[in-house]
This record gives C-alpha cells, sequence and structure tokens, in this order.
C-alpha cells in the first residue's frame, strides 16, 4: 500500500508511475502541494482528461481549461489553425450566413420549450468545398470570442496580438482598412469581435431608416449614427474596447481604419452589416424603398471620415470610450467612487501591460480586491466559482453558446493531438503537422480494436473464441440481420493472413 500513500509534498507513487510522461524524471521530485505547483503542461493535461471523461460536457470546466495559464491551451489551438484557414475568397458572406442561427432554413426541432438552441452551426459546412477549412474557420471564431469575452488582457495578447504578428499570413491588417467596410467576407478573429457589436445595432437601424424616410440627409444621416454609437456605448461589453486598443497598437501604417481607429472600424463596419441585413429583409418583404435607403446609408458609412465632415464627432466618441475606461493608478478607488475600475486595474486599460511593474504587495492587493468585472481582474485558477461566474455570462449569448459547443467538440476530436503539443500525449509531436489537430469528426473504433480492448484479446485467441460460439456454427438457424452480421464478422476476420480461410 505503500504505492498508493501520498508523500508530503508530492503527488502520489502510483500516479507518477501510471502517467509518466505528466510527471517526468525532472520534475518528479518537485514541490507539489495544490494543483497550481504542477507545471503549466502537466495541470492543463490533467484537466483537459478529466473534462472528456465526463459523461457531457461541462461548460464551466471548458472555459476553466481554456483561460487556465494565461490560456495556454488556447494559444496553442490558435496558432496552429491560423495557418489553416481557407482562402479569403472562400470566406463565408456575414450578411447571409449567420453562426448562430439556421436563417431561412426549416426549423430543425419543434419541441416544447425550444429556443432553437438544436441548431449546430456544424451542421452548415457538411458539404462545402473545404469542409476542415470552414471547420477551422468556426473553430477560431468561437476561440476569438470566448477571450475577448472574458479572458484578460494578457490572454487576448498572448493568444490573438501575439499570433496575428508572429504566425498570421502577410496582409493580415488589411481587414481593418477603411476601404474594407463593405467586404462582407471577413476573417474570423474579426467577425468574433463584430458579434459584440451586433446586438445593440437594431435600434439604431431603424432610428437611421425613420431619419431618411421624414427628409433627413445623409450628412444628417452619419451625424444621427454617431450621436447613436455615442448614447448605446454603456451598452457594449468592456472586450471590445480592450480588443480594439491591443489591434490599434500593432496595425502597420499601410492600414488606415475609418477615423484611424480601429474601434471606429469594427462598430461602423457591423452596422454596415446590419444596414445589409436589414436592406435583404425589406426586399424580401417587397418594401423596395426602405431596401434602397439601407442601402444608400450603408454607402454613406464608407465615408463617413472624410472631408473632414464628422471630426469634430468622432474624437468625441473615442474620447468618451476612452474615459470610460479607468485605470485606477492606486489599484483600490475611494469609498463611492463610481469609477468603472474602482475595484482595481481594469484590463482594459489604454496603458500597454508589459509597462507596468508591479510589486508583490500590489499584485496582492490586485488579485484580492472586490472586481467589478471577473473576467479582467480575477484569473481561473484562483477559485473554482470564477469559471462558473464567467461561463454564466458566456451562456447568456447564443454565439456563446455556439462557440462553447464548438471548441468542446473540437477538444474531443483533437484531444490526442492536442496531449502531444502539451508534451504528455503516447507520441511525441510530429514535425509533419499537415492534417493533424484539424479533425473535424471523432474517429471511429473498428470491430477488431474494440475486441481486442477489454481482455487483451490478440487477434488469434479473439477468432478461436467465435468459432466456438453457436452463431459461427454450419448448423446454426439465423435470421437474416444475425447472417449478415457473422458474415461481416468473419469477412473482417478472414483479411488477416493469420486466420484460416
Amino acid at each position: 500500500m505503500e504505492m498508493f500513500s501520498s508523500r508530503h509534498g508530492l503527488p502520489s507513487a502510483w500516479i507518477i508511475f501510471a502517467l509518466p510522461r505528466y510527471f517526468p524524471k525532472e520534475q518528479s521530485c518537485q514541490w507539489v502541494t495544490e494543483f497550481s505547483d504542477l507545471s503549466t503542461n502537466t495541470a492543463i493535461s490533467l484537466d483537459l482528461r478529466v473534462l472528456l471523461a465526463f459523461p457531457e460536457a461541462d461548460w464551466s470546466y471548458l472555459l476553466k481549461i481554456l483561460l487556465m495559464r494565461d490560456a495556454y491551451l488556447t494559444g496553442i489551438i490558435m496558432r496552429h489553425l491560423m495557418q489553416y484557414l481557407p482562402s479569403s475568397e472562400n470566406f463565408k458572406n456575414v450578411a447571409k450566413i449567420s453562426f448562430t442561427s439556421a436563417e431561412g432554413a426549416p426549423q430543425k426541432c419543434e419541441a416544447f420549450l425550444c429556443r432553437g438552441e438544436c441548431f449546430n452551426v456544424t451542421d452548415s459546412i457538411a458539404g462545402d468545398i473545404d469542409p476542415v477549412g470552414q471547420s477551422n474557420y468556426q473553430i477560431v471564431l468561437s476561440l476569438t470570442y470566448l477571450v475577448v469575452a472574458v479572458g484578460k488582457a494578457v490572454d487576448i495578447k498572448s493568444c490573438l496580438i501575439k499570433t496575428l504578428e508572429e504566425h498570421a499570413i502577410a496582409g493580415w491588417s488589411d481587414c481593418l482598412d477603411k476601404r474594407q467596410v463593405w467586404n462582407q467576407k471577413r476573417t474570423p478573429w474579426l467577425e468574433a469581435i463584430m458579434h459584440f457589436v451586433y446586438p445593440v445595432l437594431d435600434c439604431v437601424v431603424d432610428m437611421l431608416v425613420n431619419a431618411v424616410e421624414n427628409g433627413a440627409s445623409m450628412y444628417q444621416a452619419m451625424s444621427l449614427a454617431l450621436t447613436c454609437v455615442s448614447e448605446i456605448w454603456d451598452c457594449l461589453p468592456e472586450g471590445l474596447y480592450k480588443i480594439a486598443s491591443l489591434l490599434q497598437d500593432i496595425i502597420p501604417v499601410s492600414t488606415r481604419p475609418l477615423g484611424d481607429s480601429v474601434l471606429l472600424q469594427v462598430v461602423f463596419a457591423a452596422l454596415y452589416t446590419e444596414l445589409i441585413k436589414t436592406a435583404e429583409m425589406y426586399e424580401q418583404a417587397k418594401d423596395l424603398d426602405k431596401a434602397a435607403i439601407c442601402y444608400s446609408i450603408s454607402e454613406a458609412i464608407c465615408s463617413i471620415d472624410e472631408d473632414d465632415k464628422h471630426t469634430d464627432q468622432i474624437e468625441l466618441f473615442l474620447k468618451q470610450a476612452k474615459e470610460s475606461i479607468n485605470l485606477d493608478t492606486d489599484f483600490g478607488g475611494t469609498a463611492g467612487s463610481n469609477n468603472r475600475g474602482a475595484g482595481g486595474m481594469s484590463a482594459v486599460s489604454t496603458i500597454k501591460m508589459d509597462d507596468l511593474a508591479l510589486t508583490n504587495a500590489e499584485s496582492d492587493r490586485l488579485s484580492h480586491s472586490p472586481p467589478n468585472n471577473y473576467a479582467m481582474e480575477l484569473d481561473v485558477g484562483i477559485a473554482d466559482y470564477i469559471a462558473e461566474v464567467l461561463v454564466s455570462d458566456v451562456l447568456t449569448t447564443n454565439i456563446g453558446k455556439q462557440a462553447l459547443k464548438v471548441v468542446y467538440n473540437y477538444l474531443k476530436f483533437n484531444k490526442d493531438w492536442l496531449l502531444e503539443q502539451l508534451g504528455t500525449g503516447d507520441n511525441d509531436p510530429s514535425p509533419f503537422q499537415g492534417i493533424q489537430g484539424q479533425n473535424i469528426k471523432e474517429a471511429k473504433t473498428s470491430v477488431l480494436s474494440w475486441l481486442q480492448m477489454p481482455l487483451s484479446l490478440n487477434p488469434e485467441r479473439t477468432w478461436l473464441h467465435l468459432t466456438r460460439r453457436c452463431d459461427f456454427q454450419e448448423d446454426a438457424k439465423l435470421s437474416l440481420p444475425e447472417v449478415a452480421m457473422v458474415a461481416g464478422i468473419t469477412k473482417i476476420m478472414k483479411r488477416r493472413k493469420e486466420f484460416p480461410k
């Protein structure tokens, strides 16, 4: 029983023996008193195995794995899949194909109280000429949404920003240029960011259409659009400003977004998409006048920053957005303060995270101060309830539900490859990646491998046991399905040379 007892400060001997790749010799004697003391690869690998061993998905546990240790696993997946995205010509038109609903398609489920959550976005790629590439697109979109929605600034920098700088193809920033506002075939990470803006734009579209119908000029319509965006800014998640600021720092000078602001580009490109969707809806309803108005407004958006027509309003909006994200230099606001950063440092701060050098005391105060936003103030590794709080926010949105399902399926289908990348798999990582890490369906276990697994039977002994069964005797009286089953098994077994024919 000595093997099953835990030595002080070390993992139990049996788990070190059973999982040698998780606890290599050079680390087997390290001092481990709690889970956080384990190395990053070991901790993530153990949690990943536990998650996939559950009979069904545990969404909070999934989110914890994606964000733990500065979103290390998410970074591995993002860096790999960004190299295997479909070409820009093969991106889906986001104005016509939704990531969250099967618009225009018949309902797949009419169950009692069904809210359409049975829709599976992966079904839309089944007949595509490049299903693997489209699956990679969906996974990158899902991971980007989750990391931006509930991740820390350092998570976004390590997963997305660093990947775009070091691993993305040339011209990755072209989609952020003002000349691409009209383009509805977007990169997955940009489309994920747009989904933070879409939900609040319905009222803006209606107001713009009504204003033009009542005689407003395009200049007045654009002024109204900026006013509306300024008014609804507090309804937008803080993660939007965070990712926009980080992208602003790395876009090359050759890329010029609307108003020289990534934030303005993202917001108005999303508004352009909503106007196109609304125009198509009016066309289906045979209301061609309103459809024409929507198209006219959308075209005016592309030149909203030209000729200094709305420069003052644009600068006022950007100033409002910047001032709404505060950094309390004392890492704790005064009593009764209404600042959004009063609970500690906001990860949406406009200063670079690399420039912050915190002392131990400051770090402790930052980590344990009451946060206004758990996603920005706390790490999922601190306490189990943090992941549960974060996932409850994600599950309130349709795209959040889809994103979690897409990522869970990816982890399930590519578990072996992920463990190899973490150094805990049965095999070492292969330099020839190819299709590895891009499985879009679960590998099916063959009959032979299933027969060999439980009792460690070799093929010869398996065939010996089968031939002794009454079903395999020549005079056996079997129904047609049973005859087909016996014939199929016999055919499989006889393919192997060692079996008698």
